[in-house]
């Protein structure tokens, strides 16, 4: 148990169930009825009174459960009426948990048979993940929450798990510090997302504004080389320790930052002080920076390269929280191989497509998943309305059409499977990123390109047509290419 409050009078106890990996997170509420509370309600009454209590939390999203001190199978109907996200436990119910040999798997099993299967997967690509839907980079979350100093960069292509890195490093951080009671320690994280930073001085004031409002009416007499660096000092010695900065999009900070650097050098500045820490998160501007003899961010941070999840990865991600639930794999081994087929550690394709397959078998007695679930789900990407796909496919074809090389490279790649580098169209960069591993739609194995996985395969195939192919080559003025390329169709 995390936290206890009252709530409209009810006892309400706030349980870690992110273990489980489920929607479930590590403040799962669990709100008590007494018998007094069912003496003075009504049944119509405690319903809309119950209701209240998530409204008044905002609750719904944590998945609560009431325990009532009677019978509940009115009170539990009534919900599923209403569709409301709120499960019930009985008295009778809770009777059997506490007499199971096996008591937290007989609490999933009485909670999972009260909603859809849907409600309960943890499966999240439209937004950063923490807890107990956060997947597959335990490893890199260790690394940084167990290091006492140091910062770090986390750098990877869109949509591969920085931010929500990020994020999960932030809670765990701040749920340590919540466990000591130590205030001081949460309020000095701070996350800051940077893309809608538009200079240095919008920067600095973000930071004052969350550390110390008071000082914002003064921020514009002062001149922000002499005062950040003492401003971040003062607060360091406030809170009793650095401050903790989490930095997202950083990439755009460092366009500002190419004429003047000052404020890279105040934010090192302060990290040679013990005043702050930083873990920062981008991709090609902060791979240069860091790559840079020249720049103030050489050897500024110990660098975490996110890649796509790994065979073991996925396999916990698909497996372990839909057998929780019931769900059945027909062959595992198989079914497995076929997400890794269409997907290959994809960090948006393998959520998604099983969040998809336990939809397809939501309405069946037997909840079971083999490779024709999967290649349902899969299709689910390639809607008839080419707009409608989903966001990584639609940004990888737009990375890649916007260049008439890169488009001679993916016709390579999908009528040969692979391109050596040396024979690619693309510009070598400092980072070594080009425009094709940019679009999320390629890596680069051992000298040559490769496609990602199917997905991206039968996406690429069905968007560059011939027709669209030539269109491209001749808006371009590539016209000798035009006409090789029409002559082999």
């Amino acid at each position: 148990m995390r936290l206890h409050e009252e709530i409209l009078g009810y006892q309400v106890y706030f349980v870690d169930l992110s273990e489980w990996k489920l929607r479930f997170s590590d403040r799962t509420p669990f709100i008590c009825v007494s018998q007094a509370d069912l003496a003075a309600l009504a049944p119509r009454e405690l319903k809309q009174s119950l209701l209240e209590v998530v409204r008044t939390r905002e609750l719904a999203e944590r998945n609560p459960v009431v325990l009532i001190d009677g019978p509940g199978q009115d009170l539990q109907a009534a919900f599923k009426a209403q569709f409301s996200p709120i499960m019930v436990l009985d008295a009778a119910a809770q009777a059997a948990v506490r007499a199971s040999r096996r008591p937290s798997s007989e609490l999933l099993d009485r909670l999972s048979a009260q909603v859809d299967l849907g409600s309960l997967v943890p499966y999240e690509t439209s937004r950063p993940v923490t807890g107990s839907r956060f997947f597959g980079r335990e490893a890199e979350v260790h690394r940084i929450v167990a290091s006492a100093d140091g910062n770090f960069a986390i750098m990877g292509i869109r949509r591969i798990g920085k931010t929500s890195l990020m994020r999960e490093v932030e809670r765990q951080l701040k749920a340590q510090a919540q466990e000591r009671g130590d205030n001081n320690a949460v309020q000095r994280i701070l996350f800051m997302d940077c893309s809608a930073l538009r200079s240095p001085t919008d920067f600095v004031q973000k930071v004052v504004r969350q550390l110390r409002p008071q000082e914002l009416v003064r921020l514009s007499n002062k001149q922000f080389p002499i005062y950040f660096p003492d401003f971040l000092h003062r607060m360091a010695q406030r809170y009793g320790g650095p401050i903790f900065f989490f930095l997202d999009e950083f990439d755009r900070v460092l366009t500002w930052v190419r004429e003047d650097d000052t404020l890279l050098n105040a934010l090192r500045a302060s990290s040679i002080q013990d005043d702050s820490r930083y873990v920062i998160g981008g991709f090609r501007e902060v791979m240069r920076a860091f790559s840079d003899l020249e720049s103030p961010l050489f050897n500024f941070a110990r660098p975490v390269r996110l890649k796509e999840f790994t065979y073991e990865q996925t396999l916990n991600m698909v497996t372990g929280p839909l057998e929780k639930l019931g769900v059945e794999f027909e062959k595992r081994g198989d079914v497995v191989a076929r997400i890794v087929q269409w997907a290959a550690g994809d960090r948006y394709i393998v959520p998604q497509s099983f969040a998809w397959c336990a939809e397809l078998v939501q309405g069946y007695r037997r909840h079971l998943v083999d490779r024709r679930v999967v290649d349902r789900a899969a299709c689910r990407l390639f809607p008839a309305n080419e707009a409608r796909s989903p966001a990584p496919l639609r940004e990888a074809i737009h990375t890649i059409e916007e260049d008439a090389d890169s488009v001679l490279d993916v016709l390579h790649l999908l009528e040969h499977d692979q391109l050596a580098r040396s024979r690619a169209h693309q510009m070598p960069t400092r980072t070594g990123a080009d425009r094709l591993q940019l679009s999320g739609a390629v890596l680069l194995s051992e000298g040559s390109y490769i496609l990602k996985n199917y997905a991206y395969r039968r996406a690429l195939t069905r968007h560059f047509t011939t027709d669209r192919v030539g269109h491209i080559l001749r808006m371009a003025g590539r016209w000798q290419e035009t006409i090789a390329y029409q002559a082999r169709r």
